[in-house]
C-alpha cells in the first residue's frame, strides 16, 4: 500500500469519525433542547448544536474531497510520491 492510499484511508475513518462525533451531538443538543427545563445539561444546547453541524459537514467534506486533499498534500511534496519521482526520472 503506498502512502497515497494510506493517507487517502486515513482521511476517509477521520470523516467517517467526525461524522459520526456530529452526529451524536446532534442529537445530544436535540435530547437537551426538549428536556433542559427537567434535566440541566452541560454544555448548553446551543454548544451541542453548533458543534455538532460543524463537526458533521467537516466530517464529510473530509470523506468526500479526501482523494483531492490527497493529491493536492502530495503534489507539494513531489519526493514522497513515488509515481512522480519515477516520471522524472525517465
Amino acid at each position: 500500500m503506498s502512502e497515497r492510499s494510506l493517507f487517502n484511508v486515513l482521511c476517509k475513518l477521520l470523516g467517517m469519525w467526525m461524522v459520526f462525533q456530529g452526529i451524536t451531538s446532534l442529537v445530544w443538543g436535540f435530547l437537551a433542547s426538549r428536556y433542559s427545563d427537567q434535566i440541566p445539561f452541560d454544555p448548553p444546547e446551543f454548544a451541542s448544536w453548533f458543534s455538532g453541524a460543524v463537526m458533521t459537514v467537516f466530517g464529510v467534506i473530509l470523506c468526500t474531497r479526501s482523494s483531492k486533499l490527497t493529491r493536492f498534500l502530495f503534489g507539494l511534496d513531489a519526493s514522497l510520491d513515488s509515481d512522480a519521482t519515477s516520471k522524472t526520472e525517465t
